[in-house]
């Protein structure tokens, strides 16, 4: 009888053990990622071609990363056989594409702004970890109408650059900041990312260059954590006043709904979520996630707070990081400011992939609406 108890005992402190460790990696998972594998391909003439897969087979204009930092414009699928996917090859940035190689499958399909053919400049934003450099692209119309953009986690600037072309034809100005520990910005130490709970310092900071160069009005165009980090400039900002509008593209509006949704489609007991916000937000413990410091999602929470400026959320239904049902009780709770334009099912933050004219659009014509309407009620002249 001893030896079964010794045995059951032994088995539970194993299992609790797996847990903790299973907690850990989930919990690093989430501020620090884990780099995507990367895809083989074969370049035939204008045509590339990859195996099949969901990503490989997703309709629409995406990305392929190479290793040496060069791009490749990946188009429409051509045709589809068996276990491979051949796509049009578009422009390709850097050293010319191999004729056989692998990359990494991205959203990002402007690398740089110089792609969308407008006039930009490098800048620094001055934050208190050290400068972060920033994309200002000058509007062509009234220069005190200033839109920021923000990318999300584990991603750089210029995923937002489709945000940025959407608003050209509206003539406001676009800068697209960077911010501690999303590798443009200064570094953190254990280089994982604070979820917004620090982050949105910096983009603060980047909020005080637009009014110090001229914003009198402020648009926030938040991509995944970006729409976490408008939630938090508008509760803690001292420029908050200024924001007219908010966009929001397949947003995060609660960590604690994301972290339920990855421990369920892993197939993981609910106590990994537990332990990985009790990991997150305990000192010392925090650090061994990538953490300089804890950080607490109960203060990231954008689902209870009340909007107070137009809001515009996009998403789709088939999103797999942020719940789709997050957005629509975002928008339910604050109807009066808030609308949610629905998308087709695509992968986390891929609406303009999938449909980009009608991506660009919306952004273009709610964002001029919503600048007129705040036009007309400071009583100004509304432009066209």
């Amino acid at each position: 009888m001893n030896i079964i108890i010794w045995v059951v005992a032994g088995v539970l402190v194993l299992a609790v053990l797996a847990v903790v460790v299973v907690a850990f990696a989930a919990a690093r998972s989430l501020v620090v990622g884990r780099p995507a594998a990367p895809i083989k391909y074969n370049r035939i003439g204008d045509e590339i071609e990859f195996g099949a897969s969901d990503l490989t087979r997703a309709a629409g204009s995406y990305g392929l990363l190479m290793p040496d930092g060069g791009h490749a414009r990946i188009g429409v699928v051509l045709d589809e056989q068996g276990t491979s996917v051949k796509r049009a090859l578009g422009r390709v940035r850097g050293a010319p594409l191999p004729a056989q190689g692998e990359g990494r499958w991205v959203r990002d399909v402007y690398p740089s702004p110089a792609e969308l053919g407008v006039p930009f400049t490098d800048v620094a934003i001055v934050t208190a970890g050290g400068p972060a450099p920033a994309w200002l692209i000058p509007g062509s119309g009234d220069d005190a109408v200033w839109a920021i953009h923000l990318h999300g986690i584990r991603t750089t600037r210029s995923v937002v650059l489709p945000s940025v072309s959407a608003l050209l034809p509206t003539g406001v100005t676009s800068l697209v900041p960077s911010w501690r520990g999303d590798s443009e910005g200064p570094p953190t130490i254990g280089g994982g990312s604070s979820l917004g709970q620090e982050e949105w310092r910096d983009v603060d900071a980047a909020l005080e260059f637009a009014v110090a160069s001229g914003a009198r009005s402020i648009v926030l165009v938040g991509w995944s954590m970006g729409a976490m980090i408008s939630s938090l400039l508008l509760q803690n900002s001292r420029h908050a006043n200024r924001v007219v509008g908010v966009v929001m593209v397949a947003p995060v509006t609660s960590w604690r709904t994301v972290l339920a949704h990855a421990v369920r489609a892993a197939r993981l007991p609910a106590i990994v979520g537990t332990l990985v916000e009790m990991i997150l937000r305990t000192p010392g413990l925090c650090r061994l996630a990538g953490l300089a410091a804890p950080v607490r999602l109960s203060g990231l929470e954008s689902t209870a707070a009340r909007v107070t400026v137009p809001t515009l959320v996009i998403h789709n239904p088939g999103d797999p990081t942020a719940p789709f049902a997050a957005s629509v009780a975002f928008v339910d709770r604050n109807d009066d400011h808030a609308e949610l334009v629905v998308f087709e099912d695509a992968p986390h933050a891929m609406e303009w992939n999938r449909e980009p004219q009608r991506f660009e659009e919306t952004i273009t014509n709610w964002v001029t609406d919503a600048v007129a309407r705040d036009r007309a009620a400071a009583g100004e002249e509304e432009r066209p």
